[in-house]
């Protein structure tokens, strides 16, 4: 697994993926941005726009609250409402091998909850959020290889610090298949036709 952008506990740490950013735009996830859901609370099963509450409770915020904004659009998630841990999961159709990236915007205003993300038996981050500031949000980009023909992308949370008014809150969610992941064999072969190139570059160059 790749990562481009992550963080360790209260810190938000920014990397560089060899992927460009630009290609990371694509929509296999539905609803990405949750302008679709409605602006309600939901209890474990589907809310309508592709995504399924796992566990306890998630809540679909508007900019019309007093509860931080969105990243882009009018609508984000919230991912602890209340202290239970609370799951929000979307299954896609994956080609086994193939690299995925998966990009998503965090918010925490004032950080210290539980936050975990997973990609199918991969895990994304597990860590506590860092303190950001209300409607304040960093990307994190992950690059992972899909190990079957469906996948599961899930963010789970936890609110665990008291005093905070939202707490942890994503948006802006993205899928997308970056290609096949060269086999070592594939990649020895790349390198063995290289260095013959180069060698018979040199003997003509003389």
């Amino acid at each position: 697994m790749r990562v481009s952008g992550r963080f360790l506990a209260t810190v938000a740490v920014a990397g560089l993926s060899m992927y460009p950013h630009s290609q990371a735009r694509g929509g296999i996830i539905q609803d990405g941005g949750f302008e679709t859901a409605s602006f309600a609370t939901y209890s474990p099963g589907p809310i309508g726009d592709g995504w399924n509450v796992t566990e306890g409770t998630i809540t679909i915020l508007n900019n019309s609250e007093l509860e931080g904004t969105s990243h882009g659009g009018s609508q984000f998630v919230d991912l602890d409402p209340y202290a239970s841990v609370n799951g929000l999961s979307q299954t896609i159709g994956t080609t086994a091998g193939d690299t995925y990236q998966i990009t998503f915007w965090l918010s925490d205003d004032t950080g210290g909850n539980s936050f975990q993300a997973s990609f199918g038996a991969t895990t994304l981050v597990n860590e506590t959020t860092p303190d950001l500031g209300l409607g304040t949000y960093t990307e994190l980009v992950y690059d992972t290889t899909a190990s079957g023909v469906s996948t599961a992308l899930l963010f789970t949370g936890q609110y665990l610090h008291r005093g905070s008014s939202v707490g942890t809150v994503i948006d802006d969610v993205s899928v997308t298949d970056i290609g096949a992941t060269p086999e070592p064999a594939t990649c020895g072969m790349i390198g063995a036709a290289l260095s013959l190139l180069g060698l018979w570059s040199l003997r003509r160059n003389r």
